[in-house]
């Protein structure tokens, strides 16, 4: 899901960035193809609607050029079908007249007139423009002031979101349910179709209160499609047959049981009577026989994990009908006694199992009222899920503990209504500051959660904030290009520092609170006198927004991140810079100095964190982790733990040294801003877009308190072996080897003639390999700098490049399709690895180095021999892209998995298809092996990963609880844990055997409480078992009062 999707021809992407840059920074998340889909992709129209049906508004930016671009035509065509909230943005005024005559000259080929689907892009156009005359555009024109503009922007797409967020929710799920031909598991349940239905009578106010075509409309709410009408009904229908059939399983179950035990009675009279009737008993026993048989087939389908409750339903009451009968055929044919108790043992073991799976739905259902409803109850939600796993595992289950478990972990909230940009602590932990867009910075008491001082001054949004060491000033930096010193104990100002001439964005005390360093929009760093308000130091050097300084311990040095995608430390008494740090491949939004100044944290919008060593500038560890922006960072006083928040709206705890995550903490409904430890390093403290501020408990990762109060939100780089050089590439079309030690470049390799997007070192680090869009790969000399090879043969963009372990060889792979082998030592192509018909996008060696799997677009991967670049197996069977390879840890097998729904398990020597791994019902994204190599797990577009066993293809386990599709999986190197990431900015880590997870719930629910007597007698639980180990000490009493 994303807030809006941005239609733009490329002619106008400044315009485009800046308006991104700036929604973001307003923390909206935004679907925009900077790169452009290739049009020779044959899935690039779906991957466009996917975007658009995906989001809640549609900013059409009106030029020229976007109205004569047939594509931005056809974009702006689907949100109307789809009836999106559409905000034209006018950039540069348009004459329709050359507009429709460049679209009436566009011949499209055949693959484009497919995407058309009948439709003439000139009435397409016409038919556009007529629609965007009815609604109000946005201007962004030259005389126009932009942030003025701005602000309407953003308050049309945030008019009535809750209604709009709606209908893009219930749009997608609908969509799902129609591609899955309408299966009852992907209808809404519960009070989810209460809201739907209120949603539904909210939209025909819309629909009623429209005005005619003749009238401007300011803000456009998108009414439902008839297939939002459709899908709501369809759950209620489900829904309302579903209730009649719970009620009534258990009945049948009784009545089969009686059945059985009548049949034995009977069985057991007519061993004693006598057998008689022999000819009919025989042909009632074939009888008997074929009916089993029935039964046995009809319950199979009770295995599949998970079932459709309606399922469920008719096969255990058809298994009870069967059963029936067969125990009507036995009495009056008067069977041997011997020939019966097997039989019914089979059919009531079965019938147990499918009882079992629909006694956990029916659990699970309960829990998801409990979690959902008015007063949402997260205690009681995790009691029945868990009780419902305990019973039989359905993912319906598993997704609603997950659920629920964060949702207990909020314990205080003060209501807020706007964003919060920074947080720290005092020195002495006992107070909290906090800056919001509301313009001021509140002081708390981190014990009670209280307000001691709201600090009022700037004029703008408060973008930053610190304690001075010894608690008795606060700094503040703000969107109005000032930082202002406060007294901690008064809320008065006491020095107001003017130097920036943009935005300051990050502010911190050096640690004998003399000095104050800021950071801004200007690019620069300043160092101020806190006592005279003087400027000391201007730092000078990076090429982008500094976006956030801080002060190393013993005071010398000062780290400074960048929108340049580098860090830079700083020696304070004279302004140089030390060592320059470039690893991420994106902009660095936050750095922090361990407590011995040794090491540094710095976190990107390239998703990742990197702890560098502060002397020499070497990444020690890369924490990946988060699937989105990582906002802040944050050593802990012990220099043992970091911490990162993040725009996926959770926060994750490290261990310094090894890199291995301890916790992620979930809890926030919006994007992190900041983090900091407490000075005890027990606590945490977030800062987000939600308007709040918690406090967790670091060892367990729970929440102590919620803060709500506020009013007012080198592109490539690698280390040589011996960790004493890096080599960098650059936009600025060259590559720079450094020395990491003194900091000092090296060489500056210049030979490409447009941007450096990859680079690698050989295995001996005497040589580099820079790959770029100029269709080139360079091989150079590590020590005089020198070019010794242009690998030349390529016909588009060099996107990946990489030495043989042996670093005899060169791999490279293009958008041309083809990958090439080249010897380093003489620079000629050994051999072209031409087989794919469209663009190589992923590339893997095996563990040995002797064979290469590539993976394309056009359906298929494909194992090469690296010796002799001769095609070893070409492994076709995907009817769609192939979005991910892998090799096995010993290389003999290959997982590929594709947009065609599946994954497939091949054989590395033969090329056979060992398994299809069929199960998810969309595009797959993602495959991994478990480090033993027994298992695959596999991510989807279906908002699901599944773990499957190699040796049987089987799926062992569906990992449901994303809300939207998930983008990438993991094994942990244990095997014990899968990662998960997902386009609903969440990441979970699940136990690869639910009954660790089940565990892991009673472990985190430990201090509540087990179901009360009338609880068990209210939901249906016959049995006084704890739910947890834990609970089995005491009884809990009925409480007065019912938590939530």
């Amino acid at each position: 899901m994303s807030d809006v999707f941005i239609s733009y021809s490329r002619k106008n992407s400044d315009f485009a960035r800046r308006l991104i840059d700036k929604l973001i920074l307003r923390g909206k998340d935004a679907w925009v193809d900077w790169e452009g889909i290739p049009l020779t992709s044959p899935n690039w129209w779906m991957e466009i609607k996917t975007g658009i049906e995906a989001t809640d508004s549609f900013v059409f930016i009106m030029t020229p050029d976007s109205m004569a671009s047939v594509v931005c035509n056809m974009e702006l065509d689907y949100a109307f079908e789809l009836h999106k909230r559409i905000v034209p943005v006018v950039y540069q005024d348009v004459t329709t007249r050359d507009a429709f005559a460049s679209v009436a000259d566009f011949e499209p080929d055949e693959a484009m007139q497919e995407r058309l689907a009948g439709k003439d892009p000139l009435i397409m156009a016409r038919d556009n423009w007529q629609r965007l005359s009815h609604i109000n555009w946005v201007f962004f024109r030259a005389a126009d002031d932009f942030d003025t503009s701005f602000g309407r922007l953003l308050t049309t797409v945030e008019t009535d979101l809750a209604y709009v967020r709606a209908h893009t929710r219930y749009l997608t799920r609908a969509q799902e349910w129609q591609r899955e031909n309408q299966r009852e598991d992907s209808l809404l349940f519960g009070q989810e179709i209460d809201r739907a239905e209120a949603w539904l009578k909210q939209a025909e106010t819309y629909a009623t209160s429209a005005p005619d075509k003749n009238t401007k409309v300011e803000v456009v709410n998108p009414l439902p499609q008839d297939l939002h009408r459709d899908y709501i009904h369809a759950s209620r229908a489900a829904d309302t047959a579903r209730t009649t059939r719970l009620r009534n399983i258990r009945r049948a179950s009784i009545v089969g049981a009686v059945v059985a035990a009548v049949a034995l009675i009977f069985a057991v009279s007519a061993s004693v009577i006598g057998l008689q009737a022999t000819s009919t008993a025989n042909q009632a026993g074939t009888r008997e026989s074929l009916s089993n048989t029935q039964v046995a087939d009809a319950n199979s389908a009770l295995t599949a994990v998970p079932p459709t409750l309606t399922q469920v339903n008719q096969q255990v009451i058809i298994a009870q009908g069967q059963a029936n009968q067969a125990s009507t055929q036995v009495a009056t044919a008067n069977v041997a006694l011997s020939g019966i108790p097997p039989t019914l043992n089979a059919v009531s073991t079965t019938v147990a199992l499918g009882e079992a799976r629909v006694e956990s739905l029916r659990l699970a259902a309960i829990a998801s009222d409990e979690l959902r409803g008015n007063q949402p109850n997260p205690i009681l939600a995790s009691l029945l899920s868990i009780r419902a796993l305990k019973t039989a595992y359905t993912a319906q289950a598993e997704a609603l503990l997950i659920s629920a478990l964060k949702q207990n972990t909020a314990r205080r909230a003060l209501i807020g209504t706007d964003l919060m940009t920074s947080v720290a602590f005092s020195p002495d932990g006992t107070k909290i500051v906090t800056g919001s867009w509301d313009s001021t910075a509140i002081i708390w008491d981190a014990n009670t959660g209280q307000i001691l001082r709201t600090l009022r001054g700037h004029s703008d949004d408060v973008t930053s904030v610190a304690f001075s060491p010894d608690g008795t000033k606060v700094v503040t930096g703000s969107n109005d290009q000032t930082a202002i010193i406060w007294d901690a104990n008064t809320g008065r100002i006491l020095r107001t520092l003017r130097g920036h001439i943009d935005i300051v964005t990050s502010v911190a005390f050096s640690p004998d609170g003399t000095k104050i360093v800021t950071g801004g929009y200007d690019k620069i760093a300043i160092i101020w006198d806190v006592n005279t308000g003087r400027i000391l130091r201007t730092l000078r050097g990076h090429m982008g927004f500094v976006s956030s300084v801080v002060f190393s311990l013993d005071g010398t040095k000062i780290v400074t991140g960048s929108w340049d995608d580098t860090a830079i430390i700083w020696d304070v008494s004279s302004g140089r810079a030390l060592i320059t740090l470039s690893g991420h491949t994106n902009w660095v939004n936050s750095v922090a100095f361990s407590p011995d100044g040794n090491q540094v944290i710095t976190g990107s919008w390239d998703d990742t964190a990197i702890i560098w060593n502060a002397n020499s500038g070497e990444a020690l560890h890369t924490l990946r982790g988060h699937v989105h922006y990582v906002n802040g960072v944050a050593f802990s006083p012990d220099g043992t733990k970091v911490v990162n928040a993040s725009s996926d709206n959770t926060a994750i705890i490290w261990d310094a040294s090894s890199g291995e995550v301890l916790h992620t903490i979930s809890g926030h409904t919006s994007v992190l801003y900041s983090v900091a430890f407490s000075p005890d390093g027990t606590k945490i403290v977030t800062a987000s877009a939600d308007a709040s501020a918690i406090i967790w408990d670091v060892n367990s990762g729970e929440a102590l308190h919620t803060l709500r109060g506020h009013t007012g939100e080198v592109f490539s780089v690698a280390f040589s072996p011996d960790n004493t050089k890096v080599v960098t590439g650059s936009y600025d079309h060259t590559a720079i080897i450094w020395d990491v030690r003194s900091d000092r470049a090296l060489h500056t390799l210049s030979g490409h003639t447009d941007i450096v997007n990859s680079v690698a070192f050989s295995p001996d680090g005497t040589e580099v390999i820079t790959g770029g869009h100029d269709k080139t790969a360079i091989i150079w000399d590590v020590a005089s700098g020198r070019a010794l090879r242009t690998l030349s043969g390529h016909t588009d963009i060099v996107n990946s490049v990489a030495f043989s372990p042996d670093g005899t060889k060169v791999i490279t792979g293009s958008f041309d399709q083809t990958a090439i082998i080249w010897d380093v030592a003489s620079g000629r192509a050994l051999r072209t690895l031409s087989g794919h018909t469209d663009a190589v996008f992923s590339v893997a060696f095996s563990p040995n180095g002797t064979k290469v799997i590539t993976g394309s677009f056009d359906q298929t991967a494909i194992i090469w021999d690296v010796a002799s670049g001769r095609v070893l197996r070409t492994l076709s069977g995907h009817t769609d892209t192939v979005s991910s390879v892998a090799f096995s840890p010993d290389g003999t097998k290959v997982a590929t998995a594709s947009r065609d729904f599946s994954a497939i398990l091949w054989d590395v020597s033969s090329g056979q298809a060992l398994h299809t791994l069929s199960g998810h019902t969309s595009v797959l994204t993602s495959v991994a092996f478990s480090p033993d190599g027994t298992k695959v797990v596999t991510g989807s577009w279906d908002n699901t990963a599944i773990i499957w066993d190699v040796n049987s293809g089987q799926a062992l386990r569906t990992l449901s609880g994303h809300t939207d599709w998930v983008s990438s999986v993991a094994f942990s190197p244990d095997g014990t844990k899968v990662v998960t990431g997902s386009a609903d900015k969440t990441a979970i880590i699940w136990d690869t055997d639910y009954h660790d997870f089940i565990t892991y719930a009673c472990e985190q629910i430990a201090h509540l409480r087990d179901f009360t007597s009338n609880e068990r007698f209210h939901f249906g639980i016959h049995d006084n078992e704890p739910t947890c180990p834990q609970f089995a000490v005491s009884v809990t009493p009925t409480p007065t009062s019912t938590p939530s």
